[in-house]
């Protein structure tokens, strides 16, 4: 199947698949992707800064070779991801010119391959910085 950007629609992309039977990988299909980001920035306070967001994800497989893995989920295509940050300087007084940070972010569960037979499991991760 040949790809280009000419029949795609927003929300999809040309998607690769290792065919097992020749073990060569190639663009085999599309993968559609449907849903919703969402990302809330501001300062609340003077020296307090946030960031959040949120996108849920729908990313399914389409127009694969023989229509094998039509509607299965996208490898590597989380449902959910949520993300909240922020700063904040801390007083002249106490430590002038230093801000701490942290950012935590959790995605969900995903597929590894096409067929939707194996899956990595939800994560997340806490960071925490001073500058």
């Amino acid at each position: 199947m040949k790809f280009d950007r000419a029949h795609l629609h927003a929300g999809q992309q040309p998607f690769g698949i290792l065919d097992p039977r020749t073990l060569s990988f190639a663009l085999n299909g599309e993968q559609r992707n449907r849903g919703i980001d969402l990302n809330v920035f501001g300062a609340p306070a003077e020296g307090l800064r946030v960031l959040a967001g949120l996108t849920l994800l729908d990313g399914r497989l389409a127009r694969t070779e023989a229509g094998r893995y039509d509607g299965r989920v996208a490898p590597g295509a989380p449902a959910a991801q949520i993300s909240l940050g922020g700063e904040v300087d801390m007083p002249a007084w106490l430590l002038r010119d230093l801000t701490l940070t942290g950012r935590m972010i959790h995605t969900s569960a995903q597929f590894y391959d096409q067929a939707n037979t194996q899956r990595l499991p939800d994560w997340a991760r806490l960071d925490l910085g001073i500058r």
